[in-house]
């Protein structure tokens, strides 16, 4: 009995020793690259809170419990079974494809929205009165923010998202570049509106003609300012075109059907507070509509461009994902 107390008071001893020596000796643990052969308890109180406390990225090889758990929790992103390299490039690819669409969803409806506030603003600075009525800023709210919106959320994979260096991780999902380029996107499309519908009270005077020449641009406006956020910071009319989007050409094709409608059909045309359309005032819609397209494309920050990785890396290991990624957009 006297010797299993005394193994015990020596193994607790023994113990609080090593945890001793384990936090002192966190400054010297945190300089090194890379170690191995570390206690359990050591792996949590020497490498994760020195390097923590340091802001440095640990890795690991075989966390074991701790994969497990990760894996369980982590459902939205494809299962990592074992340590295959093909694997776990596939779950960056997804996680970084989420936060990607997460931001170009983001992106679209902070814009499109604050354009509308923008026009009505506008106009009623110039005194030329409300271009919008409720009914109509209800029918864009419903038509542009719901399916391209959607639709954007599930954009497949970009062709170069596992090129990208790695991102800071304290990095906002919206930084204050992104809230520029929203405010300098969302005015150009306001001024577009407007344009146009000065364009319908220097022709017609205030009343619905001129209140559907604005409508109709914003609507539209919206709709290709979609086409934009795929690559918020590349053009798609000069640069590399991304993946095929299967959702969100449906979902424009459905919302121009029924900007359509509303354009065509007398009695939605009524109860939207709309006037007929006529050739001059089609080709003002179209600039207001397409203008601002262009010129938010053309002033495009650009991308940085990545480092170039080695051919043998890019046909063993990134080439079969890209194939994978491609037969998954084509379904």
């Amino acid at each position: 009995m006297i010797r299993l107390l005394l193994t015990i008071v020596a193994g607790v001893l023994l113990g609080a020793i090593v945890h001793l020596v384990s936090v002192l000796a966190l400054p010297r643990i945190a300089t090194q690259d890379a170690y191995s052969r570390l206690t359990p308890i050591t792996k949590l109180n020497g490498d994760l809170r020195a390097t923590m406390s340091r802001n440095r990225m640990v890795a690991r090889r075989r966390l074991g419990a701790a994969r497990d758990i990760a894996r369980s929790m982590a459902r939205v992103l494809p299962p990592v079974d074992g340590d295959d390299l093909h694997h776990m490039l596939v779950a960056v690819r997804e996680g970084r494809t989420i936060r990607d669409n997460v931001r170009k969803a983001l992106h679209f409806l902070v814009a499109t929205n604050l354009s509308e506030i923008e026009l009505v603003f506008g106009a009623v600075a110039l005194g030329v009165g409300s271009p919008l009525n409720a009914m109509q800023l209800l029918w864009i709210n419903l038509l542009t923010d719901v399916i391209p919106g959607v639709a954007l959320a599930v954009e497949p994979p970009e062709p170069d998202v596992l090129e990208r260096p790695p991102r800071d991780p304290h990095e906002p999902i919206l930084g204050r570049e992104q809230w520029k380029r929203m405010g300098f996107e969302s005015g150009v499309m306001a001024s577009g509106a407007l344009a146009s519908y000065l364009y319908g009270l220097g022709r017609y005077g205030a009343g619905a003609q001129a209140s559907t020449c604005g409508f109709m641009s914003l609507t539209l406006t919206q709709l290709l300012h979609a086409l934009s956020c795929r690559t918020p910071d590349r053009s798609v009319l000069t640069g590399p075109q991304p993946p095929a989007n299967n959702y969100l050409t449906a979902g424009l094709a459905v919302c121009l059907g029924l900007q359509a409608l509303a354009a065509f059909l007398p009695p939605l045309r009524g109860l939207l507070g709309l006037a007929p359309i006529g050739a001059a005032d089609a080709l003002a819609i179209g600039l207001g509509a397409a203008v601002p397209f262009v010129v938010n494309e053309a002033t495009k920050p650009g991308r940085p461009t990545a480092p170039a990785l080695p051919v043998a890396a890019r046909e063993t290991v990134l080439a079969p994902i890209a194939a994978e990624a491609s037969v998954e957009a084509s379904i």
